[in-house]
This record gives structure tokens, C-alpha cells and sequence, in this order.
């Protein structure tokens, strides 16, 4: 502790108090509740910096790669495909995704043939 400086907690004053006590009756009576609160993304708000919204772009292309291959749908492998190019990806989720894509293709043909 510096020489000269002391900190030390007072009680406060009755009448200060008196309307800290009313303000907290009056804010325990008309609280929301919480689930009715407003919830606002990041993403909403204007997205942050742009090493997050290209991590929140890796995020939502690596969800859709896992997504459309556990699926086995030609369409979403495409869409999610194109979101990875966009954010940037190329890991082995992506290659795994463009074999089972070859994969659907080539299954399709051969029952149309």
C-alpha cells in the first residue's frame, strides 16, 4: 500500500440508502425476463474485424462441408463447396467433400445410363 493513500469502505449515508433499496425493489418488480431480451449477433451488429468475420466464414463453410457430406446431397456439396472457395479453405474436409461429390455424380450417371 502506497504512504498516504488508504482505501477504505464507508457504509452510506440512511437517505442515499433508502433509494438504493427503492431501486432495487423497483428493478426486482419490473425486470424482463431474460429469454425476453433482444439478442443481437455480432454479425448483425456490423461483424467485428475481419480476421473474425473470415473465421466466422471458415466456421459456416467447414459446418456446411460436414453437414452436406453427412447428407450425401449433390446440390448442398456444391453450395458448401463454393462457400469454402469463398472463405478460403483447402483442407482435407474439402477434399473429402469434392470425391464425394465426384462420388454422387458418377453414381447418378451410371442409373441414368
Amino acid at each position: 500500500q502506497r504512504q498516504g493513500t488508504r482505501a477504505s469502505l464507508a457504509p452510506l449515508p440512511p437517505e442515499i440508502t433508502e433509494q438504493v433499496t427503492v431501486l432495487r425493489d423497483e428493478f426486482a418488480r419490473n425486470r424482463p425476463a431474460a429469454a425476453k431480451l433482444p439478442r443481437v449477433s455480432v454479425a448483425a451488429k456490423g461483424g467485428g474485424t475481419d480476421s473474425a468475420t473470415s473465421k466466422r466464414k471458415a466456421l459456416e463453410a467447414a459446418r456446411a462441408l460436414s453437414e452436406a457430406i453427412s447428407q450425401l446431397n449433390e446440390e448442398a456439396l456444391e453450395t458448401a463447396l463454393l462457400k469454402a472457395s469463398d472463405a478460403g479453405i483447402m483442407n482435407s474436409t474439402v477434399e473429402e467433400a469434392e470425391d464425394t461429390l465426384r462420388r454422387l455424380v458418377s453414381l447418378r450417371e451410371l442409373k441414368v445410363a
